[in-house]
């Protein structure tokens, strides 16, 4: 007896289930439901990307917008992340995004360019650490597809670092998770033995700035990575 094959209609899932899905993860404070909704979603997402790498028939070519699968995967995700970036009263946390992380490679450019996108947006300091902690993930999976956007991450750690160094409470913490970001961006992208860029003045300035800062007498290892950072892109 022959098992049958779980077919999904994508197109319709994306117009129906799908956004009612994303609208319960983003709702509900139930933890044990919204990982279930969330495994329906990775379930629509598995079956579409099996259905696309399997073999088709050729058909006559009709002139019609296809629209690349990274991005209809990704689709699916989008509006969760921005309601974790933007919305103070979210009730999703980073673990949904590690999760969406390792088990779709395909969308870690898609999501490495709206992360850093969001970092640059009037969000609090607090998503935007989020955000710096997102892309550490996507950094620790060594995947050559997301270093394409390295100075888009590398303009928004500058821009981020210039606003916690102009705040009256700096934090230790957040300026030393960026310059890390920076260091863990140069030794992936030196292991894949990709080129890596020059720090651009904006950047090089905003890194700098560390060292000169009134923090860093308090906190004598923060000057000592932002050479060592510095160091790296000479």
């Amino acid at each position: 007896m022959k098992s049958d094959k779980l077919t999904v209609n994508f197109e319709d899932s994306l117009k129906t289930d799908v956004p009612a899905i994303q609208e319960f993860i983003s709702k509900t404070a139930n933890r044990k439901a919204q990982q279930l909704a969330i495994k329906t979603l990775f379930m629509l997402c598995k079956v579409h990307l099996n259905a696309s790498e399997q073999p088709k028939k050729k058909k006559r070519k009709v002139s019609k917008k296809i629209t690349p699968i990274a991005d209809t995967i990704y689709s699916v995700f989008s509006p969760m992340l921005n309601d974790f970036l933007t919305n103070k009263n979210t009730k999703q946390d980073k673990n949904i995004f590690f999760q969406i992380i390792e088990r779709f490679p395909i969308v870690r450019p898609n999501f490495v360019q709206d992360v850093t996108t969001f970092i640059n947006q009037d969000i609090s300091i607090y998503a935007k650490m989020q955000a710096i902690t997102l892309l550490q993930r996507v950094l620790s999976f060594a995947d050559k597809s997301v270093h394409s956007s390295q100075d888009e991450i590398l303009g928004a750690l500058s821009s981020l670092l210039t606003k916690i160094l102009e705040n009256e409470k700096q934090s230790p913490h957040h300026i030393r998770e960026c310059l890390k970001l920076c260091l863990k961006l140069h030794v992936v992208s030196t292991k894949l033995e990709l080129t890596v860029n020059p720090l651009n003045s904006d950047v090089r300035n905003a890194i700098e700035s560390v060292g000169m800062s009134q923090i860093a007498g308090k906190f004598p290892d923060l000057p000592t990575l932002s050479r060592k950072v510095l160091s790296c892109y000479d």
